[in-house]
């Protein structure tokens, strides 16, 4: 039997600014992970680097302690929709929660981002957790104490 070839395969995980929290402060550096533009050079630099996929994660909510590119980041599907359209080869993945969004909804969406991008779709699963999240989502008073604890009564709603 003929030995079969190996391969590496290598994805890019894009956190905006760059993975140090300060990355922002190198001269030359980008200052913002949400900027098309910037996104768009990040993903084709990686196409012609011949990287196997660009990956964003999503979160519902952002904490006190986050990563700075995620205080302000684009909605996943719609920014690899944007990016299918200046990438050929690269695969775009993301992170999309089925804990408060429909799963069926988010099915459809990565089933429309597949198409769009010709197969290069891929989805990385997940649910969510923690009071904070669901607070988020739903907009529910429940376990209220913790969102205002954390993060004062702005944007809590009466129901």
């Amino acid at each position: 039997m003929a030995e079969r070839k190996r391969q590496m395969h290598f994805g890019v995980f894009v956190l905006g600014t760059g993975n140090h929290s300060a990355g922002w402060r190198m001269e030359g550096a980008f200052t913002s992970g949400c900027s098309l533009p910037v996104l768009q050079n990040i993903a084709t630099t990686a196409e012609r680097g011949k990287f196997d996929l660009f990956f964003i994660s999503d979160g519902l909510l952002m904490e006190t302690n986050d990563h700075p590119s995620f205080v302000s980041r684009f909605e996943p599907l719609t920014l690899l929709s944007a990016l299918s359209m200046v990438t050929k080869h690269v695969g775009l993945g993301a992170t999309v929660s089925t804990s408060f969004g429909e799963p069926y909804h988010v099915a459809r969406a990565f089933a429309s981002l597949d198409h769009l991008s010709n197969g290069r779709a891929g989805w990385n699963v997940v649910t969510s957790s923690g009071s904070t999240s669901m607070i988020c989502a739903t907009r529910s008073r429940a376990n209220s104490s913790t969102w205002c604890a954390a993060f004062g009564t702005a944007g809590m709603t009466a129901r």
